[in-house]
């Protein structure tokens, strides 16, 4: 934690680590997140920690797209399937940032992939920048969407799909419901002009 000093007349503040970095970057360009994590994920997959460990590659240098609509009607989302097969150059100006400096963070059996996320879209940075502000820490998150291997199985008690290995990323998404763990952790304090 770190103190700073208080206007003459008024006592001073202690700010928690992550409240101090916020303070510092007012711009909101860049944030340490997580992109993924073992367990089960809402959308009823499981995802075994030595499958994150194992799919951590896959995720340097990730561009993050976010897309306005959803033809479900169900918020921010994945681009459908056969849209993106319909533009395999891909649509650039729904990219919105970038990950790199991704690692494994390991707590007990858990596993996530970590990463720095730099917004290179100011529209979306200030939106999150400003839900953040006001506490709303869950208001964006990440979602993969890939390729890769599963099988029914049991894990912690429950049946249903295990993936065991992700082979590949289609793209990951700016979601507004996360399914598996894909989450803005912190605002990083800026050390030079972004």
């Amino acid at each position: 934690r770190e103190a700073l000093e208080a206007p003459e007349g008024e006592t001073d503040i202690l700010l928690s680590e992550s409240a101090f970095h916020e303070a510092l970057d007012a711009e909101g360009k860049t944030w340490d997140v997580t992109l993924i994590e073992s367990g089960w994920s809402k959308n009823g997959r499981y995802y075994p920690a030595d499958v994150i460990e194992a799919a951590a590659p896959l995720f340097e240098g990730l561009k993050i797209y976010a897309y306005g609509w959803n033809p479900q009607g169900l918020g921010m989302g994945h681009l459908p399937s056969a849209v993106r097969r319909s533009m395999p150059e891909g649509l650039a100006q729904n990219v919105v940032g970038v990950c790199e400096n991704q690692l494994v963070v390991s707590d007990g059996d858990k596993r996530a992939v970590k990463a720095t996320f730099t917004f290179i879209d100011p529209a979306m940075r200030d939106k999150m920048r400003e839900a953040w502000s006001m506490g709303k820490r869950d208001f964006l998150g990440f979602s993969i969407d890939g390729k890769g291997d599963w099988a029914m199985g049991i894990a912690e008690g429950r049946r249903g799909p295990i993936v065991t290995r992700l082979k590949s990323l289609a793209e990951a998404t700016l979601v507004s419901d996360p399914a598996a763990g894909g989450r803005f952790d912190r605002l990083v304090a800026s050390t030079e002009d972004n």
